[in-house]
């Protein structure tokens, strides 16, 4: 018996399209991934396997 695992669901980067998010199954969560490729921002949702452009907001640092 085998440890390991698959990850049949690809989710492509919207902005440059060869950046990949996999998912071992569909679930009822939206994450912001960073494509390891181009760099930019994209929403997942793993509900409906729709993705869309983001944009990265910059933290506020101190009061």
């Amino acid at each position: 018996m085998s440890n390991t695992i698959h990850f049949p669901i690809v989710v492509q980067c919207p902005w440059c399209e060869k950046g990949e998010t996999l998912a071992d199954k569909p679930a009822d969560i939206k994450i912001s991934c960073q494509c390891p490729r181009c760099g930019r921002i994209y929403h997942v949702d793993f509900s409906t396997l729709k993705v869309e452009k983001a944009a990265a907001i910059r933290r506020k640092r101190g009061a």
